[in-house]
């Protein structure tokens, strides 16, 4: 049985499956064609708990309209998640350029925003319903790049 990938907001970037990984690309915009269509600011994930293996997020979190919604998101996928499922999530620094002048971008994310998902971090001071550990983070000074991982 392959394992269960899903690409996030993939738009025209779709990732191939193989024999032993099914990607699953999600989007909510028709005209690129995923997989799923489905708008991640509205609500559930169609998966039950602990079935996805890995999550790639690619320059989508910056595009949702509300810092709930981003909480939201991340309580999902930590309920998708397998324990040790990995997020790899790539954005735009939220103070450079690139991150401020887009027009669609609502939320300015930096490496610290995700430690509020990680229960050891010292950030963790909200009552959400997930916990990220922060593998890997790293800023271009126009990019970020986290790796955070499923805790159970």
């Amino acid at each position: 049985m392959p394992k269960i990938y899903l690409n996030l907001g993939c738009g025209p970037h779709k990732s191939v499956s193989t024999e032993e990984i099914k990607w699953i690309n999600i989007d909510k915009d028709k005209r690129v064609n995923p997989d799923l269509l489905l708008d991640l600011e509205e609500g559930k994930l169609p998966y039950d708990n602990n079935t996805i293996d890995y999550v790639w997020a690619s320059h989508l979190l910056e595009h949702l309209h509300k810092t709930e919604q981003l909480v939201q998101l991340m309580e999902e996928l930590w309920r998708v998640c397998k324990a040790g499922t990995q997020v790899e999530i790539r954005s735009p620094y939220g103070l450079a350029e690139a991150g401020i002048a887009d027009p669609t971008h609502h939320l300015h994310l930096c490496a610290w925003t995700f430690k509020y998902f990680d229960k050891t971090s010292g950030y963790f001071f909200y009552d959400y319903k997930c916990n990220f550990k922060m593998i890997s983070e790293s800023n271009n000074g126009g990019e970020i790049h986290i790796i955070l991982e499923a805790v159970k």
